[in-house]
C-alpha cells in the first residue's frame, strides 16, 4: 500500500504549515529583541530630554516614542520581516506608525481592564498590558504589512 494523491496533498500541506509556523516563530522572537532595543531608545531619549535637557515631559515622551518607532521599523525591515505587502515604503512606515499608536491604545485599555476592572496590582496589570500590546503590534504588522501579497 503506497500513498495516494490525498496523502501527498496532506504532506505538502503539513510541510507548508510547519514552514509557516517556523517563520512565525523566528519573526516573533526577533521582533521581541528589536522591540526591546526600540524601548531602550524610546526610554533613553525620553529621560535624556526630560532630565538632562529640561524639556517638558509631553515633548520628551513624544520624541522618545517617535525615535522608538523609527528604530523599531528600521530594525524590523532589516532583521525581522522579509516580505512586504505594500509596494511603497512610505505607506508601509505610516501603517507601522499607525499600528504602534493603536498598540499604545490597546496597552492603555488592557492596563485599565486589569488594574481597575480586575483589581490587579498596577505592576502586574502593566506587565500584562505590555504583553497584550506586543502581541497586537506584532500580529497586526505581520498580517497587514509584512506578509505575502494575495
Amino acid at each position: 500500500p503506497g500513498s495516494d494523491a490525498g496523502d501527498l496533498t496532506g504532506m505538502v500541506g503539513a510541510r507548508r504549515l510547519n514552514a509557516a509556523l517556523f517563520t512565525l516563530f523566528q519573526e516573533s522572537w526577533k521582533y521581541l529583541l528589536v522591540s526591546l532595543v526600540a524601548l531602550g531608545v524610546d526610554t533613553g531619549i525620553n529621560f535624556v530630554l526630560k532630565y538632562q535637557a529640561g524639556a517638558p515631559w509631553p515633548l520628551a515622551v513624544a520624541a522618545g516614542f517617535v525615535a522608538g518607532v523609527l528604530v523599531n521599523y528600521g530594525l524590523s525591515i532589516r532583521f525581522v520581516f522579509h516580505e512586504h505587502r505594500l509596494g511603497n515604503r512610505a505607506m508601509e512606515f505610516l501603517g507601522f506608525l499607525a499600528i504602534g499608536i493603536l498598540g499604545l491604545l490597546v496597552k492603555e485599555a488592557a492596563t485599565w481592564a486589569a488594574f481597575k476592572g480586575l483589581g490587579l496590582d498596577y505592576r502586574i496589570a502593566t506587565g500584562a498590558a505590555v504583553g497584550v500590546a506586543f502581541v497586537f503590534n506584532f500580529g497586526a504588522r505581520k498580517v497587514l504589512l509584512f506578509s505575502a501579497r494575495t
